[in-house]
């Protein structure tokens, strides 16, 4: 990992969303982002990365665990608790933009 780039990882993790939602359509996790932050490396093997079937199981358990993050952390910020969620972690960091709510504070946002 290099300091004020993305890790390998987030980018892997970013593009199994993006294929998300052109093969499958979104429908396990909506992200109208993923595509849009992709670095010209990672777009141009997105093609290779959808065709490949192996990877699905990945793609669809990426898909899951964003879709559950995100609702267990929108349900908290709209039930308004007393402690607002903050969320550790890597990552290209959009879940502010989904969210659309200021309850989710995330550590080292990389948002620019």
């Amino acid at each position: 990992m290099q300091a004020g780039k993305a890790s390998n990882t987030a980018r892997g993790v970013a593009a199994y969303r993006a294929i998300h939602q052109t093969l499958e359509g979104g429908a396990i996790f909506c992200d109208p982002f993923a595509a849009r932050i992709l670095d010209d490396e990672t777009r141009a093997r997105l093609g290779k990365t959808a065709a490949d079937a192996s990877l699905r199981p990945m793609r669809l358990f990426i898909a899951a665990r964003s879709r559950f993050s995100e609702d267990t952390l929108g349900r908290r910020a709209d039930e308004r608790e007393r402690n607002p969620p903050f969320c550790f972690g890597g990552g290209l960091r959009l879940r502010l933009i989904r969210l659309r709510t200021s309850y989710a504070v995330c550590a080292r946002a990389r948002i620019s």
